[in-house]
């Protein structure tokens, strides 16, 4: 029905159709585990298409996967010109792959959660093809309340002055209390240094290429 040629998908894979198939594995082992993909050329759109399905993020995360894509893509003089979630992609997993990208982009992870989940949409191009819902598309996504405390002036103004954008005078910040983000933001390294992380939760400092024993405390 997506008019395959049966017989050269098969000899792409190491499988000689004329000998007896009844057993036997008709596919190549390939880069990840807990990963399960098949690709295709859509002739209409002039474009090859490839759909994954992966079963473990929390081994095989889906930034992971499509940077590779991405990267064998320009080995053969091409580019990925989106990416599309199909179904629900995990919170921790959109979390995660923000948080790859900032520091990937030399940028401060202390930044508000919206900040962290858009930049994951936007470096993976989830809203290229179509557009990207955050409340319909992200399961387990933490819930708002927009007439909490937590959705007060006070949240906004400590978001804001988290960002890399001009702040309020510290008066104002000293005020309204002293965010962690407030604090890390200002006195992250600028060039030369890296992000990392430590243990899973800590975030640390270093020079590019050091030790971990040369890591500043967090």
């Amino acid at each position: 029905m997506h008019g395959y040629d049966l017989e050269n998908l098969l000899r792409l894979n190491d499988v000689e159709p004329s000998s007896p198939l009844a057993g036997r594995k008709v596919y190549r082992a390939g880069k990840f585990t807990h990963c399960k993909a098949i690709g295709w050329y859509v002739d209409e759109y002039k474009r090859a298409q490839i759909s994954i399905n992966l079963t473990n993020y929390k081994v095989t995360p889906p930034h992971v996967v499509l940077e590779e894509a991405r990267r064998l893509a320009v080995e053969r003089g091409l580019v990925v010109t989106g990416s599309e979630v199909v179904g629900l992609i995990p919170y921790p997993a959109l979390l995660e792959a923000g948080r790859y990208y900032l520091q990937a982009q030399g940028k401060s992870p202390f930044v508000p959660i919206p900040d962290i989940l858009q930049t994951a949409i936007f470096s993976m191009g989830l809203a290229d093809i179509a557009p990207f819902d955050l409340a319909k598309k992200v399961l387990g996504l933490p819930r708002g309340f927009p007439k909490g405390l937590v959705r007060t002036t006070v949240k906004e103004f400590t978001d804001e002055v988290s960002r890399d954008t001009p702040a309020p005078g510290g008066g104002s910040v000293a005020s309204a209390g002293t965010p962690p983000s407030t604090v890390s933001n200002p006195t992250r390294p600028r060039s030369g240094w890296t992000w990392r992380i430590e243990s899973g939760t800590r975030w640390c400092w270093a020079p590019r290429g050091s030790a971990r024993r040369a890591w500043r405390s967090c």
